[in-house]
C-alpha cells in the first residue's frame, strides 16, 4: 500500500513539473496584433488617454514583429515609445517574463500564456495588460481589434 502511494505521488509530482515547465515554453516569431487589453479603473474615466490609446491601437495591423533568427522584436514605433520606452529590442523569453534589452534600457515584461493568447502584464499608464496573438495571413486582425475596442467602449 505504501509503495502504491509513493508511486502515485511520484507520478503526480513529475506530471505537475512537466506541465509547469511546458506553460512557459512559448515561441514568439512573426507579427503579433493586440486583440484585447484591460484598463485600470482610473483610466476608464480618462477620455483623453483612452482616445490616444485607441488611435495608437488602430494605427497599424500589427504591433510586434518578433524575429527568432536574431532575437529582435520591432514594436510599432508609436506604441513602443508610449508603453515600452523604445521600439526595437533584443528579446529573451524567461519563465515568467520577456526580457527586452537595447543599448539604452532593459525592460522585463511579465506575461501569461493563455492557450496561445499572450497577455503582457505591463501595468502602467492606465493599462493592466495587453493580449497579443499571431497575425494570420488572409485574416486581418485589425478588424478583430476594431470590433474588440468598439465593444469595450459600449
Amino acid at each position: 500500500m505504501k509503495a502504491i502511494i509513493i508511486v502515485m505521488l511520484s507520478l503526480l509530482v513529475v506530471s505537475c513539473k512537466q506541465s509547469k515547465t511546458g506553460e512557459s515554453q512559448i515561441k514568439l516569431d512573426g507579427k503579433y496584433s493586440v486583440v484585447d487589453y484591460r484598463m485600470t479603473p482610473e483610466f476608464i474615466h480618462d477620455t483623453v488617454g483612452r482616445d490616444k490609446l485607441m488611435a495608437i491601437l488602430k494605427s497599424s495591423t500589427y504591433k510586434f514583429d518578433f524575429s527568432n533568427k536574431n532575437s529582435i522584436v520591432r514594436i510599432d514605433p508609436q506604441f513602443g515609445m508610449e508603453y515600452f520606452g523604445d521600439s526595437v529590442f533584443e528579446y529573451r523569453i524567461e519563465h515568467k517574463f520577456i526580457a527586452l534589452r537595447n543599448p539604452d534600457m532593459k525592460v522585463n515584461v511579465p506575461f501569461r500564456n493563455d492557450n496561445g493568447i499572450i497577455r503582457l502584464l505591463i501595468d502602467q499608464k492606465g493599462i493592466e495588460h495587453f493580449s497579443i496573438i499571431p497575425v494570420k495571413r488572409g485574416i486581418t486582425n485589425a478588424r478583430l481589434v476594431s470590433s474588440s475596442l468598439e465593444t469595450r467602449n459600449r
